[in-house]
């Protein structure tokens, strides 16, 4: 064929490819909005899974293990990195939050009134 009806074919082929990948792409959008909260809690799920599993593979042979996830307060983790350093096989992880995970607050449950004596 000649350059002119190779560029034609081109463009057309280009033309029907866009329109595919937008019809993909609304796909998409629909069953994202119509499964997100399944999809979510699967992807926790695996996450879960994944992290145990990790940790299965670093840990030590034992009778009894015991994972713990927890926040820690930036102004406390020097001394739970120190309380955990009295302990041989003790494994702590640090995981950065997610984008758009809400970090917890921490709440003081202070007192109405002050104790006092008579």
């Amino acid at each position: 064929g000649t350059i002119e009806k190779n560029i034609g074919a081109l463009n057309k082929n280009i033309k029907y490819y866009r329109s595919r990948r937008q019809k993909i792409v609304e796909q998409i959008v629909v069953l994202t909005e119509k499964y997100e909260r399944s999809l979510t809690i699967y992807l926790d799920y695996l996450d879960n899974n994944l992290e145990i599993e990790e940790a299965l593979n670093l840990g030590f042979s034992t009778d009894s293990v015991s994972f713990y996830t927890a926040w820690v307060k930036e102004t406390d983790q020097d001394r739970i990195f120190a309380i955990a350093g009295d302990f041989n096989f003790v494994r702590i992880e640090v995981i950065e939050p997610e984008k758009g995970e809400s970090i917890p607050i921490v709440l003081r449950n202070r007192a109405i009134f002050r104790p006092f004596e008579v």
